[in-house]
């Protein structure tokens, strides 16, 4: 009989298609997941470089930032011209001469300025230093004293003409109160009076919060006072002062 044949067929008809099928992605849908895994590793490998140059760059500076500042005269120039009017004689005019160099014979600057905007800063600057300089030799009778200080307080603005990036450019200008006397064994001058300093200069960020800022300074100021030398006592004095710095500071920034 031809049944259990017929039985027999339909059983591995059945057992075949039990069986597991492979499976055959269609073309279309690799590329398409290729593409996706492709897009996807681009954009983390440009998130990743983002991330890391932001974490390079100096932060950009806001207003209501604070920079703190200490600066030292590398080198100086300063010119004091006076006239004295001692009664009973006619003016006599002189003129006192420094130049120096070195971290040492300068003053050095503190200064403080809080960000009205991302370029404009107000702020105080003080300036104070002196030296003195004794010589003494027993045998020739040679005992002589050289001694010079400076001070100056007032108000400061700076102006920055980028507030971002490793470098920026910067102009300052103060204005102030001064005082410089100075004095020697024979005489002694003392003025008092105001000045006026401009700078130009460069922020050099070697972090969002440090910078280091070279920077050529010049400025001057009128003064009175007194000048004591040999018979003369507290003679009346008035001059002008002209000064020249090439200076290096070192900033921290409160962003």
């Amino acid at each position: 009989m031809r049944v259990r044949p017929l039985l027999t067929f339909a059983a591995c008809a059945a057992f075949i298609s039990l069986l597991p099928r492979p499976v055959v992605a269609d073309d279309s849908e690799a590329d398409s997941d290729s593409e996706s895994d492709g897009a996807k590793d681009d954009e983390h490998a440009e998130t990743k470089s983002s991330r890391e140059a932001k974490s390079e760059a100096p932060a950009r500076v806001s207003g209501g930032a604070i920079e703190l500042t200490m600066v030292a005269t590398l080198a100086s120039y300063s010119q004091l011209s006076f006239v004295l009017s001692p009664m009973g004689n006619g003016d006599m005019s002189g003129t006192l001469t420094n130049i120096a160099w070195g971290l040492s014979t300068n003053p050095v600057t503190i200064e403080v300025a809080y960000g009205l905007s991302s370029h404009a800063f107000l702020g105080l600057l003080l300036e104070l230093g002196g030296s003195t300089l004794t010589t003494k030799i027993k045998d020739l009778g040679i005992d002589q004293e050289l001694s010079a200080a400076r001070f100056l307080v007032g108000p400061k603005f700076e102006f920055l003409f980028s507030d971002s990036g490793s470098v920026r450019p910067f102009v300052l200008g103060v204005t102030g109160f001064t005082w410089a006397p100075q004095q020697n064994t024979a005489q002694s001058i003392s003025l008092t009076g105001f000045q006026a300093l401009a700078g130009v200069g460069l922020h050099w960020h070697l972090t969002e919060n440090f910078s280091i800022d070279p920077a050529l300074r010049a400025g001057g100021g009128i003064g009175w006072g007194t000048v004591n030398q040999s018979g003369y006592t507290n003679v009346p004095a008035h001059g002008s002062l002209l000064t020249v710095g090439l200076v290096i500071g070192a900033s921290g920034w409160v962003l």
